[in-house]
């Protein structure tokens, strides 16, 4: 029992209770909706590349190594209208990591400025 002369003012225990089951239900909706993501996209290298140029036209544009050893690549269409990042681990899997549109291809001109590449087949 809640001594009302301490808390006057307080809400009664089953208000709290059902404060703290909205509150802790709501929670666990949040963090289920957070956590929960999408199963990765994984193929073998060769069936990813080519899946890449036949569905979206795709081709490598730019290839890095990550400091895990994987191949980090950068697919993308030749307009740059789309593009895929993939991340191929040393057994040979490559997995999607994100994809997007309008990949915007940037040069270095001297030692601290970066200009826009023209898109090819468009005028210099």
């Amino acid at each position: 029992m809640i001594d009302r002369s301490i808390a006057p003012n307080s809400p009664k225990p089953i208000a709290i209770r059902s404060i703290t089951v909205v509150a802790l239900a709501l929670g666990l909706l949040i963090y289920t909706a957070a956590t929960a993501k999408a199963q990765p996209v994984c193929l073998p290298h060769e069936d990813l590349k080519e899946q890449l140029y036949a569905n979206f036209s795709e081709a490598p544009a730019a290839i890095a190594i990550a400091n895990n050893g994987a191949l980090v690549q950068l697919f993308a269409k030749r307009d740059r209208s789309s593009w895929t990042l993939v991340m191929t681990r040393p057994g040979g899997l490559s997995c999607v990591l994100v994809a997007g549109e309008d990949w915007n291809h940037y040069r270095w001109v001297g030692r601290d400025q970066l200009v826009e590449a023209p898109t090819p087949g468009t005028a210099r």
